[in-house]
């Protein structure tokens, strides 16, 4: 047991502790990056029974769903800590932390070590430097071994309109640029039949409710209009669709197989789509930390598609939570990993960040694409997503906010077939000769034929056989079995043994 004798010794003997078990337990050093402490009241007995007070404190890393546990106990009256890290199963701590209702318990380590009040501040302050500990030892207590833990297959929870039921969901994003014409949103609406889009989604708003009447336009929206109104409530009030405009469109799309989406910017924008009977809804980067917005969402129990441009990871955690409390199933969320600027520099797409949101919340994820081009898009599917939106427009010359960070059609057509490509080029993970390549074998590889006349009798040695195609022989991997047995008839140059 650690003695109390100093500010946070326990901390560095910790750490201590871990680094000597690494090759004992086959430790593996994690970042960690979300904290949350929890309580429990819990009786344990140290010759009777007396009543202890149990902070938990649950480190979540972010692959795989493993945790540590740290349970730190204390005496009410004393007000001393104590933590508990070992590697052997303690059936009190695993209620405990299940009690918690926080995680589900995959992994969790203790060692005894005495702590006093402001030791507990201070682990609170550092805990999040502590080493993940993985186990790959089958003595830890239950824990499962990294090696043997699958990771999560990012599981499409949309419909697709083409019946491909394993398939990659595309939104094509039309967005505002139909400029306010009814007109050319049902040219978009052709566009994205044509190009296979499963979905076509524009945007629901108000502009009273959206901006107030001094709000500015964005530096994009400066750039990409070139006009001298910078107000961006004049510009969006241009852009509105009316309810008989979205009651036209919807329509159009019914009849042209493909499904209508449109963005809500409002609550009372949400009522209009709810009342149209989408079955999905799709949340902008803008509104991820508007609570209000949220709950109405996650109330309606509905799919969702929600974009984290601008986010952090605590605040699609905070967005997550809301939606979940508020009636609606996490495994009824996809989350899109994006970037609000349009268009998006290369640079700062940090694509590796939907894996990283996929395996933090164990939701199905994808990407919604603001940069030029679509290789981003073909990549992203390759890395796993589910879903991909992009922007496109009839031609991105024309006057409007989002025209030139946007896909023309050529392009748009372009990009769903290299993401059909994609799916189809990824197979299964099993790997085999494919039924294309079957017939090559026999070509591309070699057996072991006779460098010489060899009559029978002779020794086949490094000298008289060697290797060369077709491999409709005795196969080279056998070498070592030919080599020094007897020929048991003559053999011509290049004859198969």
């Amino acid at each position: 047991m650690i003695e109390d004798n100093s500010k946070f010794d326990k901390w560095n003997d910790l750490k201590q502790t871990i680094n000597q078990k690494k090759n004992k337990f086959h430790i593996r050093d994690m970042e960690i990056y979300f904290l949350s402490i929890g309580h429990n009241i819990g009786f344990e007995s140290y010759g009777k029974d007396e009543l202890f007070l149990r902070p938990i404190v649950v480190l979540k890393k972010l692959t795989y769903s493993t945790f540590i546990g740290i349970p730190l106990t204390s005496k009410e009256k004393t007000g001393n800590f104590y933590l508990k890290f070992s590697y052997k199963k303690d059936k009190y701590s695993y209620a405990s932390l299940n009690q918690l209702r926080v995680f589900d318990t995959k992994r969790i380590a203790y060692k005894s070590g005495k702590m006093n009040y402001n030791d507990f501040i201070q682990l609170q302050e550092k805990v999040l430097s502590l080493l993940e500990i993985t186990s790959h030892s089958k003595k830890s207590g239950g824990c499962i071994p990294l090696e043997k833990q699958e990771q999560r297959n990012n599981v499409k929870i949309l419909p697709q309109s083409n019946n491909k039921v394993n398939s990659v969901f595309i939104i094509a994003e039309a967005g505002v640029n139909h400029n306010g014409s009814i007109k050319l949103a049902k040219k978009l609406i052709d566009v994205a039949v044509e190009a296979g889009a499963d979905a076509v989604k524009f945007q629901t708003f108000k502009t009273e409710n959206l901006v107030s009447k001094n709000a500015q336009k964005a530096h994009y929206q400066k750039e990409n209009m070139q006009d001298s109104d910078d107000n961006q409530f004049n510009m969006l009030k241009k852009l509105e669709l009316d309810i008989g405009t979205h009651h036209e469109l919807i329509h159009y799309c019914n009849s042209k197989n493909i499904m209508f989406l449109s963005t809500p910017f409002d609550l009372d924008s949400i009522e209009l789509l709810d009342n149209l009977g989408l079955e999905i809804f799709k949340i902008p980067s803008g509104e991820i930390t508007n609570l209000p917005y949220l709950r109405n969402i996650g109330k309606l129990n509905k799919k969702i598609v929600l974009s984290t441009g601008m986010a952090n990871m605590d605040e699609i955690q905070d967005a997550l939570n809301v939606l979940t409390k508020a009636g609606t199933p996490k495994e009824n969320i996809t989350i899109l990993h994006a970037n609000t600027m349009y268009p998006t520099p290369m640079q700062d797409v940090n694509l590796k960040a939907m894996i990283t949101i996929g395996s933090t919340f164990n939701v199905a994820f994808g990407y919604s694409d603001h940069t030029l081009g679509i290789e981003v898009d073909i990549a992203a599917v390759a890395m796993g997503a589910s879903v991909i939106e992009k922007h496109f427009t009839l031609d991105n010359t024309m006057e409007g906010p989002d025209h030139k960070a946007s896909l023309e059609p050529d392009e748009l057509i372009s990009m769903v077939k290299g993401i059909r490509n994609i799916e189809l080029a990824l197979g299964s993970n099993i790997k085999k000769p494919s039924p294309s390549e079957t017939p090559n074998i026999q070509i591309a590889r070699k057996s072991i034929v006779a460098n010489q006349n060899i009559q029978k009798g002779d020794i086949f040695t490094e000298d008289n056989i060697s290797v060369k195609r077709p491999a409709n022989g005795i196969s080279p991997m056998r070498w070592d079995d030919i080599i020094g047995s007897v020929a048991s008839k003559d053999y011509s140059e290049d004859e198969l043994i």
